[in-house]
This record gives C-alpha cells, structure tokens and sequence, in this order.
C-alpha cells in the first residue's frame, strides 16, 4: 500500500475529507532540518489538535508526535528500507502488532474516494482476482454481474465478466459476453481468442478458424493464438496453412522447440495436438 493510500485510509484524512491534503503537514519548497524536525511536524498535529489535553499533557516528555502515530515501517519488497506509516493510527501501540493488516486486506481502498465508483471497484477486484487472490472470486463475480447488466456497453466489464464465467465453466454466458464485447469493438484479441477457442472446443472449427485468421495476420507475434490457429488449421485438413502459420510464429519466436516439432509433425503425418487452454489477458 502505497503512502497516499494510506494517508486516505488514516482517521485524520476520513474525518476531514478534501480539508486535508499533504500539503498540510509538507512545504514542497522547505524540508525542516534535523534540529528541526518534532517541532515543525509537530506544529502540524496541533493546528488541528488544539485542545490542551493535547497541546499540554499528552506525552510531554516526548514531543515527537509523528515517532508514536506515524513510526517508521519496513518495506517489505526493497531490503533495508523503510518509510514513514501514513496511516497515522490514534492507539500507537497497535501499529507495530497490525502494521500490514491493512495492505494484505482484500479489502480495497481507493486512492482518491471521491472519484471512486462501483465500476472502476469491479474492475479494481477483478485484477487482484486474475493475479491469483482467490479469497475474492466471488465477489468480483457479483460485482461484474451488476456492472454487466448497468452497463451493457461498457467493453473492459463484459471482457473481464466474459473471462471470470469462462473459469467458471458457464460457457454459454462467457460465449454471449465475449460476442457482446465484439459487437462494440470487433478488433478486441481477448474477445475474439477466447470466443474462438469456445466454439472450437464446441466442435465449430470452421466459426473458430474465421475469427482466429483474420486477428492472427495482424498479431502474428502472440504465440497462444498461433499455436491454436495452426492446430486447428490442421484439424480441419488445412495442412498448408498450418504449415504457413507455424512458420510465421517461429520468426517471432525462434527458441520454441514444441513449435518446430509440431511443424515436423504436420509436415510428416498432418497429425494434430488438442488446443491449448487459452490465457487471460488483462
């Protein structure tokens, strides 16, 4: 969690709202010097804090407000470094005790709440859902389902929907999402891979193979999508065409040894592999 999200997620910021902004508490002109630093920050707390419990007698022997609310919190993807917790807890004896609770919630906080709207929330738990948290799968299916039905247009929700019921095993509904996503934009790669992988494992090879070609000339470089199309293109007996596609899929990626098999293979025997899962693009 970054220190913005955190700093929106912190007390002070919830209960004053747009009142409030790192400018407060930082001059972007003026950083205080050592010697200076408590009393400057401190300063900050208690343009707000005023009342004496505060000013006077809380912790007068350590006027340091920021070593207690905001200590100083490892990160825990770059070694020995650290920075300041923004979240600027009322009970400073929880933060060491609960200091990653909030960044490993699945509860998301929005940087900027005021901007923030269920649309852009769905699609926010459908990325943390695709890389791997499976604690908010169905929560995401619930906000993609109402999403889907607001917004029918709305491309980036039906796609990502479209792929979560594809994981699912709802075919039917994935199929019908991913034609809506093609009838708002027909050169979507996502909707058009995925539906022609469905209608291929449906036995449709010939619906599959006419949306595959033309997406395939112009992303000659995706491996997944050639790989399929030159499988299914030997399926349906189109055997110098698969060559053709495999050819081309090896100029962009030269070390894939499966691939150079499967081309010896169709040249020798004209036999064929079964189509590979396709990804989830994001």
């Amino acid at each position: 969690m970054s220190e913005i999200e955190q700093f929106n997620s912190s007390k002070c910021k919830r209960a004053t709202g747009a009142e409030m902004s790192c400018m407060n508490c930082h001059d972007p002109h003026r950083f205080p010097l050592p010697v200076e630093r408590v009393t400057f920050y401190r300063s900050k707390c208690l343009a707000c804090h005023m009342q004496p419990k505060y000013a006077n007698n809380h912790y007068a022997s350590n006027l340091d407000c920021v070593s207690c609310h905001m200590p100083k919190i490892g990160a825990k993807n770059i070694p020995h470094v650290a920075w300041t917790d923004h979240r600027i807890r009322q009970h400073p004896d929880q933060a060491e005790s609960n200091a990653g609770s909030v960044e490993d919630r699945t509860e998301l906080v929005p940087i900027l709440p005021d901007s923030s709207n269920p649309r852009d929330l769905a699609l926010a738990y459908y990325n943390l859902t695709v890389n791997g948290n499976t604690e908010v799968r169905a929560r995401t299916m619930a906000l993609l389902s109402a999403e889907a039905r607001l917004s029918s247009d709305d491309t980036a929700v039906l796609r990502a929907y479209g792929i979560l019921t594809e994981w699912n095993g709802d075919r039917a509904l994935s199929e019908k999402l991913y034609r809506a996503v093609l009838n708002q934009d027909a050169t979507s790669l996502t909707a058009t891979t995925n539906l022609g992988t469905l209608l291929a494992k449906s036995g449709d090879l010939q619906a599959a193979a006419a949306l595959w070609r033309p997406v395939f000339t112009r992303n000659e470089d995706i491996l997944g999508l050639g790989e399929n199309l030159g499988t299914l293109e030997c399926m349906l007996g189109e055997k110098d065409r698969a060559l053709d596609v495999l050819k081309r899929v090896l100029i962009y990626s030269p070390d894939m040894p499966e691939i150079r098999n499967r081309l010896k293979t169709i040249e020798s025997t004209s036999q064929c592999t079964k189509l590979d899962e396709p990804s989830a693009p994001r």
